[in-house]
């Protein structure tokens, strides 16, 4: 039997208002010879009926189910099923362009790539945004991947710019490379994004690494998902993500900028935390508490001391001196104000 071209894990956990679209659109593929695994995270409402369902009707489309353990776990789940050369991971929320993965394919069997990644389009109630990747058109060789490719995808650069985006779902993956390596995900209830210690992990094992300039993926924002909504515990889990990030890059010793990218990541993904933090909790003297416990945290002032943060933009600048002060008040007011216009943004 001819082996797999393509296996698309698909983690699935409470998503019956979605998981039509996302499973239609992955029916649409101009793939020959692939699978569908829908990896049911003990599911609670009617998904794991739709994912058997679907299952009996399509024979290239498997289901596993298994008790709740977390995103990461259930794509590991869906890796140890995997049968294809190369493989994709699709969150059950989100769709796919019906092109995406052929062209995703092409790119890779003719640059004869371990990877191939593409960009993204953002789906909004009523808007849509297209997000090419940085690098799109270009293929990356030996430790290019390592110097120029990975150290985009993990921050910005000194200027704040210059960030390619970080997400498993965007790309394809020699299945081969992570068996033999034996990569997996970690628990993103440990870690804010089990995607980068995965690429990173990944991309230290590979040779060669394409990008397309397709935008096929498609990032629904619903409200409540992993991505949007207020966890408490999401300050230890990035500032968790930050040292072992660290300590990865320091072992392999990559070059100083990669140090620098996870780093700016970090403050980035703390300025989040903090605007969170001022959205969500309505407690204005507690909010203020639990923001300067952040920003006057050993490793919060350790990374932001060592940072040369003086050529970013005027706003991050600011953000990143009132850290490095402890100004509590002043952090506040412009979380506040990012808040703010982040809503105007959107009505």
């Amino acid at each position: 039997m001819m082996k797999r071209q393509l296996s698309i894990v698909v983690p699935v956990y409470n998503v019956e208002k979605h998981l039509q679209r996302c499973i239609e659109s992955l029916l649409k593929q101009k793939v020959d010879n692939y699978e569908i695994i829908l990896v049911d995270d003990g599911s609670s409402d009617s998904s794991p009926a739709m994912c058997d369902e679907y299952a009996q009707k399509y024979a290239h489309i498997k289901v596993l189910h298994k008790t709740n353990g977390g995103l990461g776990f259930a794509r590991n789940s869906g890796i140890a099923m995997a049968e294809g050369k190369y493989i994709a991971f699709v969150d059950s929320d989100d769709a796919v362009s019906q092109d995406f993965f052929s062209e995703l394919l092409d790119a890779a069997r003719k640059a004869n790539a371990d990877i191939c990644i593409g960009g993204m389009t953002d789906m909004y109630e009523t808007q849509q945004k297209a997000s090419p990747h940085l690098f799109a058109g270009k293929i990356f060789l030996g430790r290019d991947i390592q110097n120029e490719l990975l150290p985009s995808m993990l921050g910005y650069d000194k200027y704040g710019a210059n960030y390619a985006g970080m997400s498993v779902c965007k790309g394809i993956y020699s299945l081969k490379i992570i068996a033999d390596n034996n990569i997996q995900f970690h628990s993103e209830r440990e870690y804010i994004s089990e995607d980068a210690i995965f690429d990173i992990d990944f991309l230290s094992c590979c040779n060669t690494a394409a990008i397309i300039d397709s935008v096929g993926y498609h990032y629904y924002h619903n409200a409540g998902t992993l991505t949007t909504k207020y966890r408490p515990e999401r300050f230890e889990q990035i500032k968790k993500l930050y040292l072992y990030e660290k300590h990865l890059v320091q072992n392999r010793k990559y070059n100083v900028e990669l140090c620098e990218r996870i780093t700016s990541m970090f403050l980035a993904n703390l300025r989040v935390t903090i605007m969170q933090e001022v959205a969500y909790r309505r407690n204005f003297h507690s909010s203020r508490t639990s923001i300067k416990n952040m920003i006057c945290d050993e490793c919060v002032q350790t990374a932001i001391k060592a940072y040369d943060y003086s050529k970013m933009p005027p706003k991050q600048k600011l953000f990143c001196e009132a850290i490095s002060n402890k100004n509590t008040m002043l952090v506040y007011a412009m979380a506040s104000l990012q808040n703010h216009r982040k809503r105007k943004e959107l009505f």
